[in-house]
């Protein structure tokens, strides 16, 4: 049987890191050949001079996620904060205002949003990546209720190039 690919749709901060090399490798021990965006940046530069670039940057990467057998995606770094952008952590209150807990908000970028949501129309399994320091695990999450269900919070463009601002790896 042939070795299935998996996009992995992650936000551009994370390219490069001690992260992604972890969770790269968590999914090739788990049988998958892993299709990194961040290895074709080169790829996706020249493709925006070519006369096959239409306006829609991305295309580019949903044309290549859409040529993988299933998704694995991860949210923002909890810790990477910027003003006006959702915190990775909500605080439960009682009726005083009392914070008595937090809960995760998995903040999905515009882009990788764009990437799933194209991989749940094909009808292909996606699956969330949940990785802390020790540990890392896969959840299959459902086409139907994924917009809603397990925290996911959806950022705008503007949220999300803040975000890659506040990382230093959007420039603009």
């Amino acid at each position: 049987m042939p070795q299935k690919t998996i996009y992995f749709a992650h936000p551009m901060c994370d390219y490069g890191t001690e992260r992604e090399a972890k969770i790269i490798k968590f999914l090739e021990a788990e049988g998958y050949h892993v299709v990194n965006p961040a290895d074709h940046q080169q790829a996706y530069d020249d493709w925006l001079e070519s006369p096959a670039f239409t306006g829609e940057r991305m295309k580019f990467w949903t044309n290549m996620a859409m040529s993988c057998d299933e998704c694995a995606f991860i949210a923002f770094a909890d810790d990477l904060n910027a003003e006006g952008v959702p915190h990775g952590y909500h605080g439960f209150r009682d009726s005083t205002g009392f914070e008595f807990g937090t809960s995760p908000c998995h903040r999905i970028g515009a882009g990788v949003w764009k990437e799933v949501d194209t991989i749940f129309d094909a009808g292909k399994p996606v699956f969330f990546v949940q990785d802390s320091t020790n540990s890392i695990f896969l959840m299959g999450v459902a086409a139907d209720d994924w917009a809603t269900a397990n925290g996911f919070t959806k950022l705008t463009v503007d949220e999300t190039r803040a975000l890659l601002r506040a990382s230093g790896t959007y420039k603009k």
